[in-house]
């Protein structure tokens, strides 16, 4: 919290949020489970919405994103984490929820 208080200085540490950890969830993680994230811009303010092994997590989404949204992820005593961040559908373990696909390239406005 003291370097992410640095980062942001004391006026914006209230608005930072942290979307899911383990002790959020009643789901219980074990080697080889999929954690998948779906981030919907599609109605109103983006949402978060998480899945274990294909199924939405219940109550842990965070709705009403707002500004730069950098995704993170932490893991502690030796865990090993394999990140998937392919565009194609074949390349996931569970296929993503109707309406989403994998990552989207940034793409200039302008």
């Amino acid at each position: 919290k003291d370097a992410l208080n640095d980062l942001l200085g004391e006026e914006k540490l209230e608005d930072v949020s942290w979307a899911l950890k383990s002790e959020q969830s009643t789901t219980l993680f074990a080697e080889g489970d999929t954690i998948g994230v779906t981030y919907d811009q599609s109605s109103g303010r983006p949402t978060l919405e998480f899945y274990h092994n294909g199924d939405k997590m219940p109550g842990c989404s965070i709705a009403g994103l707002s500004g730069l949204v950098c995704p993170a992820v932490g893991v502690t005593d030796g865990v090993e984490l394999t990140g998937n961040f392919s565009m194609e559908e074949a390349d996931f373990e569970f296929m993503p929820p109707q309406g989403f696909s994998g990552i989207i390239p940034s793409r200039s406005m302008i």
